[in-house]
């Protein structure tokens, strides 16, 4: 268990793995990609006082971008085993089971909690890597207590338009 004195915050932040169907080339290919003709990416909760219509699309290709390069490219993840161990206990998968299922008379059975969040993961990762065998891998983490634009990174779908799993760290 952890317990934390002092200011506590509530932020977030959420991995994203992305799968490409080809690799971007340059940051125009990643923009028709990621935006198609869209010139603006909306901020998910109207915080945009510096741009009204919404954050250039072409900054937000330029940070992806940017994540991309520094990312190892990782065609098809060859051991299932190793991604579902780093992503199982890092975060929530969309339909990840709730802890309050796993309350006893005695208390919490976290072993029987953290071995179904092990099985739900590897679930999600497999299917994934199944529906997009011949696929580019990318992780990515944004986080809103970065400020606004990463903010609209995390909770903006900026990946919407390519096949993605979503990992929520709150």
């Amino acid at each position: 268990m952890k317990i934390r004195n002092g200011f506590v915050s509530n932020s977030s932040s959420s991995s994203f793995i992305v799968a490409f169907e080809k690799l971007p080339a340059s940051k125009e290919e990643l923009q028709k990609i990621l935006f198609d003709d869209q010139e603006f990416f909306s901020h998910p909760y109207n915080y945009c006082e510096h741009y009204p219509e919404g954050y250039p699309s072409e900054q937000i290709v330029g940070i992806i971008w940017n994540d991309m390069c520094h990312e190892e490219k990782n065609p098809i993840p060859e051991n299932l085993e190793t991604l579902v161990e780093k992503y199982s206990k890092y975060g929530n998968f969309f339909g990840s089971p709730e802890i309050k299922k796993f309350r006893t008379e005695k208390g919490w059975d976290f072993e029987k909690y953290e071995k179904a969040l092990d099985e739900h993961a590897e679930k999600v990762l497999q299917d994934f890597i199944d529906e997009n065998i011949n696929s580019y891998f990318f992780h990515f983490q944004y986080s809103d207590n970065e400020g606004y634009l990463e903010c609209a990174l995390e909770h903006g779908n900026v990946f919407n338009n390519v096949p993605h799993v979503v990992i929520n760290q709150h």
